[in-house]
């Protein structure tokens, strides 16, 4: 028993030095810790010390700084109320003087009134009376000049709107002229086109038949005479076109002399450069069908774009020259085709 009683106090010995030892380990990490926080506070303490050295002296020069202001602005204050008793002075005397003199001036003022005769009164009133009616005469004359300008004016205005009515008048029957001949050249293209149709019609009837070489050859000679009217028809269209560029170029007046004779002999080699070309190959009835494309061409060409109306406007001779080589392929053709050439 004794030695279990032994055991039991020998263990709880020694526990109870684990837990002191335990407890010493736990107090010693407290001091130090609590050191290091001492440490610290010390260090804030020294830099809020030196901040509060260093606040007292900005206050004390603050301070020095406001005692100089203080005596500055007491100066200031001095000087100011110096210059204010100047000041006052000044104006004192300069009034003193001004009253004198304006007293000096009614005095000679009333000496002048008085030494001014009533002759010189009447001269003066004579030639105020003189200025007054010369400038109502001019008045009058000025308001007559703006009566008749007046006038002129309104008169000048009314022509003026007059003017304007009339030009809108032509402008709105220059619109309605121009509607109606875009309709009838509407109407004309349309009866080109028929015409256009039924040629080809019947020109497609006749060439399906057999054409002797004569009229193949009369038939070219035809063409030829078709294209040099049409190119007869472009070169006059393009020299006139030339001529207005001429006469509208105000800047370098150049005078270009275009002669009949420099477009004949265009046309005359163009067709010779043509009949060169044409007369060296036989004639075939193929030959006549090309030829008859050609000619379908050249009349598609001669068609006329009624929504761009250049050569109405620009040429009015190109319509006649139109119709007039449509006229001829009708007679030729029919000449051909009923053997009356």
């Amino acid at each position: 028993m004794q030695d279990v009683n032994l055991n039991k106090y020998s263990t709880n010995a020694k526990n109870e030095v684990s837990q002191g030892i335990a407890e010493c380990d736990t107090a010693e990490h407290k001091v130090i810790a609590l050191q290091q926080q001492i440490v610290k506070l010390n260090e804030v303490i020294a830099n809020l010390e030196d901040a509060i050295q260093i606040k007292d002296s900005q206050l004390k020069s603050a301070h020095h700084e406001k005692g100089r202001s203080l005596a500055e602005v007491k100066k200031q204050k001095r000087c100011n109320r110096n210059l204010k008793q100047q000041l006052d002075d000044e104006r004192y005397f300069h009034q003193r003087e001004k009253d004198y003199f304006t007293e000096e001036m009614q005095r000679y003022r009333t000496r002048y009134i008085s030494s001014v005769s009533k002759f010189e009164q009447q001269q003066q009133r004579k030639e105020l009376e003189q200025t007054q009616d010369i400038l109502k005469k001019e008045n009058k004359q000025l308001k007559g000049e703006l009566a008749n300008k007046n006038a002129i004016t309104y008169n000048l205005c009314i022509k003026f709107l007059r003017m304007k009515h009339a030009k809108d008048t032509l402008r709105y029957k220059l619109d309605q002229l121009l509607h109606e001949h875009l309709l009838v050249m509407v109407e004309m293209m349309e009866k080109l086109d028929e015409a256009r149709k039924e040629l080809n019609l019947i020109v497609s009837k006749k060439f399906q038949e057999p054409l002797p070489l004569s009229k193949a050859k009369f038939l070219q000679v035809v063409q030829r005479n078709n294209r040099l009217m049409y190119e007869n028809a472009t070169l006059k269209t393009q020299v006139h076109l030339l001529i207005q560029k001429l006469k509208s170029n105000v800047q370098k007046p150049k005078k270009i002399n275009v002669d009949a004779t420099i477009i004949e002999k265009l046309s005359t080699q163009r067709s010779a450069r043509y009949v060169r070309g044409n007369y060296k190959n036989d004639v075939h009835v193929k030959i006549l069908d090309h030829e008859l494309l050609q000619i379908q061409r050249s009349l598609s060409r001669c068609t006329f774009n009624v929504k761009s109306n250049f050569y109405i406007t620009f040429f009015p001779d190109f319509t006649e020259i139109r119709t007039k080589y449509i006229q001829n392929i009708r007679v030729l053709m029919s000449s051909i085709f009923l053997g009356q050439f």
